[in-house]
């Protein structure tokens, strides 16, 4: 839910997460926005078991290099059709961890993936400024469209410096897997941590090493995407859907966890494959499932 509330500098926004929190990756936006009858689905239900769709700046990136204007107007349709039941994500899960360690050492304690730095960017600000919800208003004009304001040339160096640099170092920590024993070693050692620790750093090792194991898969942009869009929302969120190698990735990484002892909370995963997205909507419109039943 994000929350706008009036004070002596005109006002103040904040955010938070009412389970159960659902995370689309560019494939489930497309195709749920793209369906009229997907859309109230998803979006009824997500109202009636009062959950929270969250979003991403790579999201927003991602829409931004789409060419049809109609595929980022419907993606809007999807958002304004949730509102006021969504929350920004941080998918930077660098950024997420050294939240977390803060907290651990006793800091103070914030939600580590809120994204208070996009959802205060004066673009998104305005759009959730202007399409909160106004008891008794007259709308006399449709909401603005949040993919519809973030250009390709406003994200273009961002996600090109963030590919790149996700590319080099995979190629340089493969190399190591292959040439250091050591490192391979450990890479391939069942994880393990101490039982009051977040989930992030864990899920990111666990993806990360199964993406070293596979040589048969080269580092991409593509890659780098799919990866941010799984480690942060798997942690946090309850219901994730993903690509579908990266899915099969999350549960390999869950059952290593699980062997490994460790017990944090986790998403449940959905991808398009066997009727995903289908088996999703019916969870979703179930009551969400008692997402607590997915933890490990």
């Amino acid at each position: 839910m994000i929350e706008f509330t009036p004070n002596e500098e005109g006002g103040y926004v904040d955010q938070w997460c009412v389970p159960p929190t659902v995370y689309l990756d560019h494939w489930a936006w497309r195709k749920i926005s793209e369906s009229e009858l997907l859309t109230n689905r998803f979006s009824n239900a997500l109202k009636a078991c009062g959950g929270t769709l969250a979003v991403s700046w790579l999201n927003l990136v991602e829409f931004s290099r789409v060419t049809d204007e109609r595929q980022t107007h419907k993606a809007d349709t999807l958002l304004n059709a949730i509102l006021p039941r969504a929350f920004i994500l941080d998918p930077d899960f660098i950024k997420v961890c050294g939240k977390e360690d803060k907290i651990l050492a006793g800091g103070e304690r914030v939600a580590p993936h809120a994204d208070l730095v996009t959802l205060r960017n004066p673009v998104v600000l305005k759009f959730f400024l202007n399409n909160r919800p106004k008891p008794n208003a007259v709308k006399l004009s449709p909401p603005e469209n949040l993919f519809s304001l973030v250009t390709a040339s406003e994200t273009t160096t961002l996600i090109d410096g963030f590919e790149g640099s996700f590319i080099r170092q995979a190629e340089s920590l493969r190399e190591d897997y292959d040439n250091n024993r050591e490192f391979r070693l450990r890479v391939n050692r069942l994880p393990k941590g101490h039982p009051n620790q977040y989930g992030t750093r864990v899920i990111a090792s666990e993806l990360l090493g199964s993406f070293l194991k596979n040589k048969k898969v080269k580092a991409s942009g593509n890659h780098a995407v799919d990866y941010t869009h799984a480690v942060v929302a798997v942690a946090y969120c309850d219901y994730v859907l993903l690509d579908g190698h990266w899915a099969t990735q999350v549960e390999q990484a869950r059952k290593r966890i699980a062997d490994g002892g460790l017990s944090f909370p986790m998403a449940k995963v959905f991808s398009e494959k066997g009727d995903g997205l289908k088996r999703f909507l019916q969870e979703l419109e179930s009551g969400g499932g008692k997402a607590a039943a997915t933890k490990i």
